[in-house]
């Protein structure tokens, strides 16, 4: 299936909007689910867990990056969620810490079916980035003509 360089950039321009409100939707469903255990350990580890959060956000390279593997790396970063995928998945229904005692208030299934979806939704559109990507990749290349030499 060939493509032309503006039906590419097309899905280039819809997956990266996708892949925007995606994380940002993820980043939202996350905050609303921990944010006062992100909040308390990144005091204490200076910011490590917000840099943990905000590093999908690197994910957006591979919209701009021509090199396979710059590609892959900026793919690699958009594996973070997948973690947060897991401990959502082993916490079902989610909980969270309302105060210093470890008292946990039960979120509704909704919400947390919700999370997971927004999790698993940006997965799929990272993978869905890394193909676009790698397509576009390819159309930068120069076509090597092959010479008869007969």
């Amino acid at each position: 299936m060939n493509f032309t360089d503006q039906q590419l950039r097309r899905l280039r321009m819809i997956l990266l909007s996708l892949y925007g409100l995606s994380y940002s939707l993820v980043f939202y469903m996350i905050w609303q689910w921990n944010w006062g255990t992100i909040l308390f350990l990144s005091i204490f580890l200076f910011g490590l867990p917000y840099f943990l959060l905000l590093l999908p956000y690197f994910g957006l390279l591979m919209f701009t990056t021509k090199r396979l593997f710059s590609i892959i790396l900026a793919f690699l970063t958009t594996l973070v969620p997948a973690f947060i995928l897991l401990l959502m998945l082993d916490n079902f229904p989610l909980q969270r810490m309302v105060d210093e005692r470890p008292s946990y208030e039960t979120l509704s299934p909704i919400f947390s079916i919700l999370a997971i979806a927004s999790v698993v939704l940006f997965l799929l559109i990272s993978v869905l980035s890394l193909i676009a990507a790698i397509c576009y990749r390819r159309r930068w290349l120069p076509v090597e003509k092959e010479e008869n030499h007969a």
